[in-house]
């Protein structure tokens, strides 16, 4: 339950408004339906089972007037006196006088129900007015089982179990021929009654009645005795109902089909059961057409219903999801999409229309944030540089001054004029960027200053791939890194001839600068510390570090905000320092103009 819970919560909302509804209209539905179907069904059967009960009760009355002619006709054969003469004679049966005998069996075959009838003493001597040494020969292995089935019974008569000869079964009608007073069993009368002549009656009664049944059997002592389905004659109705035989009605497999048995029987003038087996298919024909109407419209009235919950559901959660899709764009900082009017006045609308207001609202006040943040930016830009103007200006002016007192007038007067391109690039508001290529010539302008001054104390290589020289950087990111190392390196090793490599690569969308020193100076602690205060928002304490590294780290930062990848850190490859620059570049265009796309 809790998973179904779970899953009926995470649904949109379209499909929970949708869900709930159905189920409220289609419960009472359902219910109405099965119920109309049951009493449908009910009604049919409690009609069809009067129907059927009627027909076996009118099958019973003509099966007995049959039988009764059989039975009247036996009586007065085991009565006649010439009859119980020639049996009480002894010897052999050639010593009995036929005629007597053969006139009293062809009374019973008179009466036209009879197949054949046989005349037997208690030694088993028998005369019969049907000649077949076959039909004999079962009829004389049948007679022990004959009297033993009399004397078991307080009935004057019995039923044998059906016989078959050829293609018809007969069933025995069986009696005593007692003497005059009674008290004795002198011979046993044996009427053979065709079956088929049951099935006849049976057949003709229920097409009569117009009535749709499987089969109908007549059962005596719990043996089939006729069948619509000769095989199953003589069988145990147990065994034909699969142990479900019982009284009244129940249901049980026939033919791999579940229908309803339905037995009848008198025990007042017969001591036969008569069943019907009624499929519940062909029961339900009558009424098939009218369940087949109600389905019909039982389904019309779930279309309804489907269709009216999908609109209710639909006019709820459709501007719901509009609401939702707007929300979600304005998440992503989509201000400017226009929102449509409600088309109506009820809670969501008023909601809708308050959600406009809410966008406008934020729109201006983004707006004003977005221009505040713009012009804190630019102004922090300029802080930083600044920063970088006296920084650098001071020790620039000091090389000079060196080198006026030195007496080196032409050294001097190259190392104004790179300052004074330094300082244009530096100053200049037209751009923020430059190609690769110009920002190499300043640093090689300030190597070459920087060596007048310290003395060829220190060399320097640039090894950068061609393939970035025309992409655009942030100016002026290079040539502080290399101040950093001439003050914090170079001096602390005097007397040793430094090399410095300037190295520029691209990776993916990214442009690597690497500035390698091997004045050996920096320490692992020292290093991490440099690269704590690199990653802090808090300014550089320049009594302690300077700000050439901050201030290159936070430009490139300003310059794409948000990609932690970007700035500047400090790494030792043996006893060499490195000082790594990550930053993305920007391409020139043809017209001059600078394409904000990151590469």
């Amino acid at each position: 339950m809790k998973g179904i819970g779970k899953w009926y919560h995470n649904l949109p909302i379209f499909y929970k408004i949708l869900i709930c509804t159905l189920v409220i209209s289609m419960i009472p539905l359902c219910i109405m339906v099965s119920f109309a179907f049951s009493r449908i069904l009910s009604i049919e059967n409690a009609h069809c089972r009067s129907e059927i009960l009627n027909g076996l009760a009118w099958i019973e009355n003509d099966v007995m007037q049959e039988i009764d002619e059989l039975r009247l006709q036996g009586i007065k054969v085991s009565m006649d006196d010439k009859i119980r003469s020639e049996l009480s004679k002894e010897g052999e049966a050639d010593e009995i006088d036929l005629y007597e005998l053969n006139k009293g069996l062809y009374d019973i075959a008179l009466s036209g129900s009879c197949h054949s009838a046989y005349i037997a003493d208690m030694d088993g001597r028998q005369v019969s007015n049907y000649n077949s040494s076959e039909l004999s020969a079962d009829i004389e292995q049948l007679l022990p089982e004959f009297q033993e089935k009399l004397k078991n019974t307080k009935r004057l008569y019995v039923w044998g179990e059906p016989v078959k000869y050829g293609s018809v079964y007969l069933l025995p009608y069986i009696r005593f021929i007692r003497n005059t007073d009674n008290t004795e069993q002198m011979g046993l009368l044996i009427a053979n009654y065709p079956e088929n002549r049951l099935e006849s009656i049976t057949r003709d009664l229920m097409s009569d009645k117009k009535t749709q049944v499987e089969n109908v059997m007549i059962v005596s002592d719990g043996v089939v005795f006729s069948s619509w389905e000769k095989e199953l004659i003589g069988s145990s109705l147990r065994e034909v109902t699969e142990g479900k035989a019982e009284e009244g009605t129940f249901d049980a497999d026939y033919n791999g089909e579940n229908c309803m048995f339905l037995s009848y029987m008198n025990e007042s003038s017969s001591d036969w059961k008569y069943i019907a087996v009624i499929s519940y298919w062909e029961m339900h024909e009558a009424s098939r057409s009218v369940l087949l109407l109600f389905a019909l419209i039982s389904l019309i009235c779930a279309a309804f219903i489907f269709l009216a919950s999908y609109m209710v559901s639909r006019s709820i959660s459709k501007p719901l999801e509009y609401l939702s899709g707007a929300m979600r764009d304005i998440g992503d900082h989509d201000l400017n999409i226009q929102l449509k009017k409600p088309d109506y006045q009820d809670e969501v609308g008023r909601m809708w229309n308050s959600f406009i207001h809410m966008k406008e609202m934020l729109k201006i006040s983004v707006g004003e944030s977005q221009r505040a943040l713009e012009q804190n930016q630019r102004l922090r830009i300029e802080a930083l540089k600044a920063q970088i103007n006296p920084h650098f200006l001071y020790n620039t002016f000091g090389s000079i001054i060196y080198l006026i007192e030195e007496g080196k007038g032409k050294d001097a007067a190259e190392m104004l004029s790179a300052l004074s391109e330094l300082l244009h690039i530096s100053i200049s508001r037209s751009t923020e960027y430059i190609p690769v290529e110009q920002e190499l010539g300043l640093v090689r302008r300030y190597m070459d200053i920087q060596k007048i001054r310290y003395q060829n104390s220190f060399r320097y290589l640039i090894d950068v791939d061609l393939d970035i020289m025309k992409l655009h950087i942030v100016k002026i990111i290079l040539q502080p890194v290399i101040e950093n190392v001439l003050e914090h390196g170079l001096k602390m090793r005097p007397g040793r001839n430094v090399l410095i490599q300037v190295r520029g690569w691209k990776e993916k969308e990214l442009l690597i600068f690497e500035i390698i020193d091997d004045c050996g100076t920096l320490s692992v602690r020292r290093m991490n510390e440099v690269n704590a205060m690199l990653r802090s928002a808090e300014p550089a304490p320049e009594a302690k570090t300077g700000i050439g590294l901050k201030n290159v780290n936070d430009r490139v930062r300003y310059a794409y905000p948000g990609d932690q990848r970007l700035g500047v850190c400090l790494l030792i490859r043996g006893e060499r320092t490195v000082t790594r620059i990550t930053l993305k570049a920007r391409e020139e265009l043809q017209d001059g103009y600078i394409r904000a796309d990151d590469l």
